[in-house]
């Protein structure tokens, strides 16, 4: 899409939550909110669950970003969000530069939705301090307002991404209906495993939020890595199995 220069067609809340949404291995109802439930400040992803942090040795002197998630599967803890990294690419202008997407995203949801006016510790937390658990006071408009919002202003279903995908697959010359609501954590996944190499399993399903053996729960996450997997994801374009045979769907384990 960058290449053939349909990019630039999308909102900047469109290509944000691409970006983000490849970058982190989304579920689609993780964009917004799912099909079947209203929009949860408790468990989405807002305004508020962005935080823009300095450069430092481990982001290579470029600023970064925690974005905070509750994932879809965390039922039994009380909505625990995880803080997952995004660093500014070599090049900021980059088109496929998720970090400089959310940023710009971000400067323009500031602008709609005021911060409070007292001390806060949603909207005005200081850097390094995790996004509260639970649901946020009402009087908070930030921590109440979706970062993602569609044409209309609502918020991201799973069926809106759905659609975001399958029209910049039909930009791009793909076949659309091979495209549903999963497909930015399908493609990222996929992708975190090439620019990973032997490190990818690890921080894939440490990114990715999903179950593990016992040995990765002791694991814990390298921030470098992190950030370093953030900006190389979008230069992965090598094809999967699955792309090489058509009307294969490959299965949850391979035997």
């Amino acid at each position: 899409l960058a290449a053939n220069g349909s990019w630039f067609s999308y909102t900047t809340s469109e290509r944000g939550a691409a970006l983000t949404a490849h970058n982190l291995a989304l579920r689609g109802g993780e964009v917004g909110r799912t099909d079947t439930k209203p929009i949860d400040p408790a468990r989405d992803i807002m305004i508020t669950s962005v935080d823009l942090c300095e450069p430092c040795v481990e982001s290579k002197g470029r600023p970064w970003m925690h974005f905070w998630v509750v994932s879809i599967k965390d039922v039994n803890c009380k909505n625990r969000p995880v803080p997952l990294q995004i660093r500014q690419k070599d090049d900021p202008q980059d088109p496929l530069c998720a970090y400089s997407a959310v940023v710009k995203l971000l400067a323009e949801r500031k602008e709609q939705v005021p911060e409070c006016t007292s001390a806060c510790k949603w909207c005005k937390r200081p850097e390094g301090v995790p996004r509260p658990a639970g649901n946020p006071p009402t009087s908070c408009k930030r921590a109440n307002a979706p970062l993602f919002t569609t044409h209309d202003g609502g918020e991201y279903s799973t069926e809106d991404v759905r659609l975001l995908g399958r029209r910049m697959a039909t930009d791009a010359g793909q076949n659309p209906a091979s495209f549903g609501g999963k497909l930015w954590r399908i493609g990222g996944a996929t992708d975190y495993l090439e620019v990973l190499g032997a490190n990818g399993e690890r921080i894939l399903k440490q990114r990715g939020r999903w179950g593990s053996d016992v040995a990765f729960i002791y694991a814990r996450a390298n921030i470098a890595d992190s950030l370093e997997a953030s900006v190389n994801i979008s230069a992965a374009d090598a094809r999967s199995i699955e792309e090489m045979v058509g009307g294969w769907v490959q299965p949850a384990h391979f035997r």
